[in-house]
């Protein structure tokens, strides 16, 4: 197709990752779902300000070179600052759509369109921006593509706030059925990232998630905001096709699952440890979990070190006792 549309994923730069460098997951999740679907429309790109340690008129002359008509932009708390004088400059400057999406947009995505963001996306993104990609694609091309709805509202837990673009409204919604997609790790120079597995930090690792969701609503995390209190789980076969192509494309054999909790569904795990040796896939990997799920799992241990798994990452949150009563952990006994 002539004159596709040009797509920008941006990620703004912020300090206290000392030099740990991840690659963008959620980034590399939306190009896997929406490159699938719109190739033949848009161009993708994706200026990465953490590991090049750019600042904010470094984005914007990257931007005003690509000249993109639509502008996605990642967001956690410590990047907000950041993404507020982004979208000022790039209203200064360039003629383009502006979409915020990320965990502190799911939190306050009216703060971003007060600020000049065209539309804040709510939790999962990939149907969401695939919709509104769609219907910015039919407006600009006078085209009928269809759109993912259900029910006739945006299939999955998330919503578009507007700045009055097109005049469209979505509503907010769970979808039990959707458990995301896989990345495409191709939008980024995955040499650029040193995520690991804690143990030799020279050897490279990547992210990889089993599952979205998380049952508890710890006061200081955005999870069930972003994911909902409802757990889903990919297929443990899906799984392992994933971390299998990405050990033959890219040569890396160490995995550090971003999952909540790994271990909160028992029998998902088991499954999983079963289809590891079944398939004889050898690769390094470490999990998050809690400590009262570790030990209710305690048996299953063994079986986890002998498929490889190095070790947990666990929440150290306070020494306050008082505090930590107060954070809505919901610690099981």
């Amino acid at each position: 197709m002539k004159n596709k549309l040009k797509l920008t994923f941006v990620r703004p730069n912020f300090e206290g990752m000392s030099e740990y460098c991840p690659p963008h997951m959620g980034i590399a999740v939306l190009y896997g779902y929406l490159v699938n679907k719109y190739k033949d429309f848009i161009d993708f790109s994706f200026i990465d300000a953490l590991p090049n340690k750019l600042n904010e008129e470094q984005i914007i002359e990257k931007l005003n070179i690509l000249r993109p008509e639509i502008i996605c932009i990642t967001v956690k708390t410590f990047q907000v600052e950041q993404t507020i004088c982004i979208i000022e400059k790039i209203k200064k400057s360039l003629n383009t759509i502006i979409i915020c999406g990320g965990n502190h947009v799911s939190i306050e995505p009216d703060l971003f369109i007060n600020n000049g963001a065209d539309f804040s996306i709510i939790g999962s993104g990939e149907i969401a921006l695939g919709n509104l990609i769609t219907i910015i694609i039919n407006k600009l091309f006078n085209l009928n593509l269809k759109l993912y709805f259900s029910n006739n509202i945006l299939a999955n837990k998330n919503s578009c706030y507007y700045n009055d673009v097109y005049n469209l409204k979505f509503e907010k919604k769970f979808d039990s059925n959707f458990v995301g997609e896989k990345p495409n790790w191709d939008i980024m120079d995955i040499d650029l990232y040193n995520e690991n597995i804690h143990i030799n930090k020279d050897i490279k690792a990547l992210p990889v998630m089993a599952s979205r969701g998380c049952p508890y609503k710890c006061d200081f995390c955005s999870s069930f905001i972003t994911w909902g209190t409802y757990v889903k789980y990919r297929d443990p076969e899906d799984v392992l096709d994933e971390i299998e192509y990405n050990i033959n494309k890219y040569k890396i054999r160490d995995y550090h699952f971003y999952d909540d909790n790994l271990m909160l569904n028992r029998k998902w795990l088991i499954n999983f440890l079963d289809k590891i040796k079944e398939r004889n896939i050898n690769f390094n990997w470490i999990c998050l979990s809690r400590p009262e799920i570790i030990y209710k799992n305690r048996d299953l241990l063994l079986d986890m070190k002998k498929c490889n798994c190095k070790g947990f990452e666990l929440g150290f949150e306070t020494e306050n006792d008082d505090l930590y009563n107060n954070m809505n952990k919901k610690i099981q006994s």
